[in-house]
């Protein structure tokens, strides 16, 4: 797919292992996130019909930044990923956890992240066998310390991982 960059080892490895160190431990606080792509009330016109059985549209947010304000006290930590991708502004900043399926890696909904920001970069904190995957099948592995970065505008989505713990994601909406 055109306009997709997949930048591999994109941060120098004293700020990557800061930040997955940081967000990987058992003290970085996640929440829980009722669905996957949309909150009640927030679907857009243009939903696409969810992959998975209903059971598994969950995972564990962390925001960063939202609506114009600083929203983590983590914030300062990713810092290193905000300068090295250039941004101008930011509309939002949020990191996803999703909890391993044992027996099959569970795909979400397409979504486009918002209809403001130009770009939408995704950084992987760990590796595992899970993925986000655009509407016309491109398929980006998830690989620690590697960013994938389009225009928010493409239909995508992520998944499970059936051979860690957890997928760790951190879901950047910006200009640069």
């Amino acid at each position: 797919m055109s306009d997709v960059t997949v930048i591999d080892n994109f941060l120098d490895p004293e700020s990557f292992e800061d930040i997955q160190e940081t967000m990987m431990s058992r003290e970085f606080p996640w929440y829980w996130g009722e669905s996957v792509v949309y909150s009640k009330g927030q679907v857009p016109d243009d939903r696409q019909p969810l992959l998975c059985d209903e059971i598994y549209d969950f995972q564990f947010t962390h925001m960063f930044f939202q609506v114009n304000k600083v929203t983590s006290k983590y914030y300062n930590n990713i810092v290193p990923l905000l300068n090295k991708l250039e941004c101008k502004g930011v509309n939002r900043i949020k990191a996803n956890l999703n909890p391993i399926k044992p027996r099959d890696i569970v795909e979400h909904e397409y979504h486009v992240d918002n209809y403001v920001t130009p770009y939408t970069s995704i950084f992987y904190l760990n590796t595992n066998d899970g993925y986000t995957i655009f509407k016309d099948g491109t398929k980006i592995e998830s690989v620690e310390n590697r960013m994938l970065t389009f225009k928010t505008s493409f239909y995508h989505t992520g998944s499970s991982c059936t051979d860690q713990k957890r997928r760790v994601v951190i879901n950047f909406n910006y200009y640069k």
